[in-house]
């Protein structure tokens, strides 16, 4: 895993800006490039197909199926 407040860092700033080219209707290549990279962070990198590491490996590293099914409360939601 990076280290969290770089990761953090350099994620705030990549959203700026996206939103800003989003704002500002230009650079539709570069902009596309830029929310697949952010959305694959979110994603397994076997899903995403990009390399690096992502928020969904670092959940479920280590957790078997049974344990991502798990809902704490009725109310809640199971990690998957």
């Amino acid at each position: 895993m990076p280290d969290l407040k770089t990761f953090r860092r350099n994620w705030s700033s990549d959203q700026k800006l996206l939103r800003d080219k989003l704002k500002a209707g230009t650079d539709l290549d570069q902009t596309r490039e830029l929310f697949y990279s952010q959305h694959a962070v979110l994603h397994s990198q076997k899903m995403s197909g990009m390399d690096g590491w992502s928020y969904a490996d670092e959940i479920f590293k280590g957790l078997d199926e049974s344990q991502f099914r798990i809902k704490p409360d009725k109310k809640d939601h199971s990690l998957i």
